[in-house]
């Protein structure tokens, strides 16, 4: 359920960082990943959605650095 109700906030947010739908999409997927290993520091389950939209600001731009490395 969590999944399916803040995964597409995410991708808009990944999306207005990267400006690219698919590394925007990579950006989501590797957020989850972290926000699963994490939630258990999340000291306020009430702001979930915000700690959500922020791993996925991070991996987006995360995503980036290590493509412009690459190049």
């Amino acid at each position: 359920m969590l999944v399916a109700e803040h995964t597409p906030a995410m991708a808009r947010v990944a999306y207005c960082v990267t400006n690219d739908l698919e590394r925007s999409r990579e950006a989501v997927q590797a957020a989850w990943i972290v926000a699963w290993r994490r939630v258990g520091a999340l000291r306020d389950p009430a702001r979930l959605r915000p700690w959500l939209m922020a791993v996925a600001a991070n991996e987006a731009r995360q995503l980036g650095r290590r493509e412009r490395r690459r190049t």
